[in-house]
């Protein structure tokens, strides 16, 4: 029988914003455990438990930066802070902490959503869905409205 050996070293990656260094680190079970709940508390659910719809999404990626994005001094910068910047600088960073969190499988929001958009039976077009979102003004839509462009794209075109 032979034995896996596991590193338990954080992997991390070290970032510049504006003239500051940061560091993005691989989530800890418990931040991982809080980005899981939150992203579990975005779904809407039937009572017999098949995901209907979504609720809060745009608040995932500005959370998931804040639970792995530590300053100069090892010290998790502050979700108002992460907050104010803008969708750009979010979006990069929220590829770069589910790349060294191993959290590279598509999310089960967004594939469910795709599906339930592709369904002949739902009651809201494909393309209406993306015109919607597509039209929502302001920079907390950014990160939903690139998903919405990318992949509900491929649901407009099918």
């Amino acid at each position: 029988m032979s034995v896996e050996t596991l590193d338990p070293t954080v992997t991390k990656r070290e970032v510049k914003i504006g003239d500051d260094t940061y560091e993005v680190r691989e989530l800890s079970s418990r931040s991982y455990t809080a980005f899981e709940n939150a992203r579990v508390a975005c779904r809407i659910v039937s009572p017999d438990g098949t995901i209907i719809g979504f609720r809060n999404v745009a608040d995932l990626e500005p959370l998931l930066v804040s639970l792995t994005l530590h300053d100069n001094k090892g010290v998790l910068v502050p979700k108002p802070t992460v907050d104010a910047w803008p969708p750009r600088v979010i979006t990069k960073l929220y590829s770069i902490a589910r790349e060294i969190s191993l959290m590279d499988e598509p999310s089960p929001e967004k594939e469910s959503l795709k599906a339930i958009l592709a369904n002949p039976d739902c009651p809201i077009k494909a393309e209406d869905f993306q015109s919607y979102v597509l039209g929502l003004e302001g920079k907390e839509y950014e990160p939903i409205q690139r998903w919405c462009k990318e992949e509900v794209g491929d649901t407009v075109k099918n």
